[in-house]
């Protein structure tokens, strides 16, 4: 992408929305918590464990946005990595605005952390452009100031574009 840093450890794709996708992200609103399937070794479908943390942070610095948690088991890590739930948002949170609150989210919660702990952040967020009916995939992995560098660079008309 030439609106995100190559280095950054963003990318976008295509995704194909299901029915009730489409359903949620034209009608219901605000942010949808879904859980991973078979994620990093466990069985069928289970909440990173950031999910609920995220969701009660949100409705408690964000509460305009509508969350919506899907009802699954959560994996407990133990490491300095955050790994947030899969998210689709609906039209009326952009993905712009939830990437800084991705970011001001991880910073919140990694204000304890030691200067030598390097704080990983893993999110997937599915957007559909309302002008073009395209749904898009965002995956991050990586730094939290390299998280900081995408929502500053982001372009969305660019990205939907492709």
């Amino acid at each position: 992408m030439t609106n995100l840093p190559e280095t950054s450890g963003a990318q976008f794709e295509d995704f194909e929305a299901t029915q009730e996708d489409r359903v949620f992200l034209s009608a219901v609103g605000g942010i949808r918590v879904l859980p991973h399937e078979s994620f990093r070794g466990f069985k069928g479908y289970v909440h990173q464990p950031e999910a609920y943390r995220l969701a009660k942070w949100l409705q408690q610095n964000e509460p305009e946005i509508s969350v919506t948690i899907e009802d699954a088991p959560v994996v407990d890590l133990r490491s300095e990595e955050y790994w947030l739930p899969i998210v689709f948002l609906a039209t009326d949170v952009t993905l712009p605005f939830y990437l800084n609150v991705a970011a001001n989210y991880v910073y919140d919660m990694a204000r304890g952390a030691l200067k030598r702990d390097q704080t990983v952040v893993h999110l997937e967020a599915v957007h559909q452009d309302r002008k073009t009916g395209k749904t898009k995939r965002f995956t991050y992995s990586g730094p939290v100031d390299g998280l900081k560098a995408c929502v500053k660079k982001f372009d969305p008309g660019s990205v939907m574009k492709d």
